[in-house]
C-alpha cells in the first residue's frame, strides 16, 4: 500500500534524500517534520491543560479543532498561549467568538473583513495581534 512514506525505500515522501527515521502521528502528517510538530503541538497542549478547568480544556479543544488548518494554528496556538490566563469575561468572550463561523472568525481576524460592533472585544483585539509565527518558530 502506496502512503506519504516509501516503505520500501525507508525514504521520505517530502524529502526523497533523507531516510525517515519514524513514522507520523496524526491523518494530516505527510513527514516525520510534520509529525514532529504535530506531537510537538500535542505535548504542549497536553501539559498546559493539565491545569485548566473543564471549561477551559473544551474551549482549548475547540479552538484546535476549527473547520480548517490556518484556523486550527491561529486559534489552538492562540488559546494555549492565552487560555490560562483569561478573566471570565474573556473566557466567555473567547467562547463566543469560537461560536461564529471559521471562515467569518478567521477573516476578521487577518483583516480581510471588518467585525461587526456586537463582536468586538478586548479578546477579539488580542487575536488580531497574536504572532502565531513567532509561537511556531519558538520565537
Amino acid at each position: 500500500m502506496a502512503g506519504p512514506f516509501q516503505a520500501d525505500k525507508g525514504l521520505c515522501r517530502g524529502n526523497r534524500k533523507r531516510p525517515c527515521d519514524e513514522t507520523p502521528r496524526g491523518l494530516l502528517a505527510s513527514s516525520p517534520c510534520e509529525a514532529f510538530d504535530a506531537r510537538r503541538k500535542r505535548d504542549i497542549v497536553k501539559s498546559m491543560s493539565e491545569n485548566l478547568s473543564p471549561t477551559r480544556k473544551r474551549l482549548l479543544y475547540r479552538a484546535n479543532h476549527r473547520g480548517f488548518k490556518e484556523a486550527d494554528l491561529v486559534f489552538g496556538h492562540f488559546a494555549a498561549s492565552r487560555l490560562a490566563d483569561m478573566t471570565d469575561a474573556e473566557e466567555a468572550e473567547f467562547s463566543r467568538l469560537l461560536d461564529v463561523p471559521d471562515q467569518d472568525l478567521y477573516a476578521w481576524v487577518v483583516g480581510r473583513a471588518p467585525e461587526p460592533e456586537n463582536y468586538r472585544g478586548p479578546v477579539l483585539e488580542q487575536l488580531k495581534a497574536f504572532d502565531v509565527s513567532a509561537v511556531i518558530n519558538g520565537s
